[in-house]
């Protein structure tokens, strides 16, 4: 998987031209959530956001894990609608 901006896709189609891309989905944005520094130590926690995305019918298009943070790449049209369940999940 390659995340990149669309003002990108020419230099990165050059440099990829002989390899085969599978495909290319655009309309894209990152939803990046700020983590405890014990993250590691909460079972479930991973669970907690993937079952709201879930039970409001959100599709996870890649989901990127640091240290501190987790980053949702959701489709643009979904945006809202998973930031509005994040906050919610955090009142």
């Amino acid at each position: 998987t390659l995340l990149a901006s669309k003002k990108y896709e020419k230099e990165i189609r050059k440099f990829l031209s002989r390899h085969k891309i599978v495909k290319i989905i655009n309309d894209l944005s990152a939803l990046v959530v700020s983590l405890p520094k014990d993250n590691q130590d909460i079972p479930g926690l991973y669970n907690l956001f993937l079952k709201e995305f879930f039970w409001n019918n959100i599709s996870i298009v890649e989901m990127v894990s640091t240290l501190n943070e987790l980053i949702f790449i959701i489709k643009d049209e979904d945006v809202t609608q998973s930031y509005n369940i994040i906050r919610n999940l955090f009142k």
